[in-house]
């Protein structure tokens, strides 16, 4: 046995395979494309017109959503150029902000839901401008002239007895409209 362990048959079996490739090789042809006719293609696929059934979406949050989008586009009408508008709901205190620049402007505010609700203006700082006052929320607007002395209009309103209510509020620049 050699120092190599096999290393002389390994090189015959290489050796072999190369030798029968060899000899094989010279006997192969291409003989290049039968002359038959092309398969035919498929029929063009004609896309068939699909049916849905539209569903309303379950979620109620969905719903309400969208029925209280509704409602403010409705409240405060008509626009006014220059205005500010916002709104808000729900059944706690809630607050809005209007980036309003400081100057004289008329408050626009209409509520449903509750009996009352409490509404207050601060601007963005702090300041106090418009105390809490009560007001009736019959779907009714009710205007008063406010003075906003810096920029920002935080609006804070607080429907009674815990009722679900709906806001609407504007900024009016005194002089427009």
């Amino acid at each position: 046995m050699s120092a190599h362990g096999g290393a002389p048959a390994r090189r015959g079996v290489l050796l072999f395979g190369v030798a029968v490739m060899a000899v094989a090789l010279p006997g192969c042809e291409y003989a290049g494309p039968e002359d038959r006719p092309a398969p035919a293609s498929p029929p063009a696929a004609t896309p068939q017109p699909r049916s849905f059934e539209v569903q309303t979406n379950p979620d109620p949050r969905a719903s309400e959503l969208e029925d209280f989008s509704e409602w403010s586009a409705k409240q405060l009408q008509p626009r006014i150029p220059g205005e500010l508008r916002g709104t808000s709901g729900g059944n706690t205190t809630t607050t809005g902000t209007l980036m309003a620049e400081p100057g004289e402007y008329e408050l626009h505010f209409v509520c449903i839901g509750p009996t009352f609700a409490e509404l207050s203006v601060s601007t963005s700082a702090g300041a106090e401008v418009l105390a809490p006052v009560r007001v009736a929320c019959d779907g009714q607007a009710v205007k008063t002239p406010l003075l906003l002395p810096m920029q920002g209009a935080d609006f804070t309103m607080s429907p009674d007895d815990g009722v679900d209510g709906r806001f609407a509020y504007r900024l009016v620049p005194t002089g427009a409209g």
